[in-house]
Parts: structure tokens; sequence; C-alpha cells
């Protein structure tokens, strides 16, 4: 698992502030964090519910389940992407071919 997302800041007054904290965090946490930038539009990419989203790249992640409960954490920060205990396979597919990955 290289990367992963968090979902920052609930409320709209909190977000100037609350990504630079969430950034120090990751970072303390050995992440990479970057905010996510909209393709079709100048600024940040907010999520129908008018959240940002904090890409964090932390290499490989030896304990997911560790690393999960530390960003579930995080005040304010509304999801991650690591699904634990959610699914038993993963399908996906590339320019070649379908791949499956199976826990």
């Amino acid at each position: 698992m290289d990367e992963l997302v968090v979902v920052a800041a609930d409320l709209p007054d909190a977000r100037p502030r609350f990504v630079p904290r969430l950034a120090d965090v990751v970072r303390d946490a050995g992440g990479d964090p970057s905010l996510r930038y909209a393709e079709a539009k100048d600024g940040p990419l907010f999520t129908a519910n008018g959240n940002l989203v904090v890409d964090c790249d932390f290499g490989e992640i030896d304990d997911v389940d560790a690393r999960a409960a530390d960003l579930a954490r995080i005040p304010g920060a509304q999801e991650h992407g690591l699904f634990v205990e959610m699914v038993d396979e993963v399908v996906y597919g590339t320019d070649e071919s379908v791949e499956r990955v199976e826990f």
C-alpha cells in the first residue's frame, strides 16, 4: 500500500486552519501529505459533502490496522482510504489485464 486518502474538515470555516495541522500530524507519523487539486477547475478538490481531500503517501504500510486507527483518531478527519476488515479480494484493471489480490 503506497498511498491513502484522508478526507479532511467537515466545517467550512475550519478548512484553511485544519489542512496545515493535518499535514503536520501526517508528517509526524512518517507520511507525505498533499492537498488534492481538481483537474477541471482551479483550486483544491472538494467532495460532494464539501470536504477537502488530502493524499498521504506513507510508502509501504507494515501495520495497516494500526495506521487506520491512528488516522481515524485525527480530530476533524472524516475518512481515510484504508478499508480494514472490509474486503477479502480486490479486482482492478490495468491497460493489459484484470488483476486480483486476495487477503
